[in-house]
């Protein structure tokens, strides 16, 4: 009788720290164009956990974004996703630095987005626009 109280008290104690320990996916939008703070793709990219999909706000579309802060890091399996606007959005360096890295097991999907202005002149890995140690779609 006691091995079966126990027995219940494990699968209770499990049915309620289970959630704390699993999470969905969620979505998050690029709500402006700025490269960096609140609402930028800089700023929900490094808060990105594993399957996130970022958007853009519609009012973004056919917009640039440039990266004035260096190469955006993609260590997290993510989506970047402006398939939404008819105008895409473009992610713009200034030429001193790629745009992307991908992270070795990192899964990354990017859609509707132009690449321009990015340069790899700092570790001469490769990549202008993206380096890929992981997997990009």
């Amino acid at each position: 009788m006691k091995t079966k109280r126990n027995l219940i008290q494990i699968c209770l104690l499990a049915a309620v720290l289970l959630p704390a320990f699993t999470s969905e996916a969620a979505t998050f939008v690029v709500t402006n164009t700025v490269d960096g703070g609140t609402g930028s793709l800089r700023q929900l990219v490094a808060g990105a956990a594993p399957g996130d999909t970022i958007t853009f706000a519609t009012n973004l579309s056919g917009s640039t974004l440039t990266l004035i802060s260096g190469q955006l890091p993609l260590n997290n399996s993510v989506t970047l996703d402006a398939s939404a606007l008819p105008g895409g959005v473009q992610i713009r360096g200034q030429g001193f630095s790629r745009l992307f890295n991908v992270g070795g097991s990192a899964t990354v999907v990017l859609s509707s987005l132009t690449l321009t202005n990015g340069n790899d002149q700092f570790d001469n890995l490769g990549g202008g626009g993206i380096y890929n140690a992981g997997n990009l779609t």
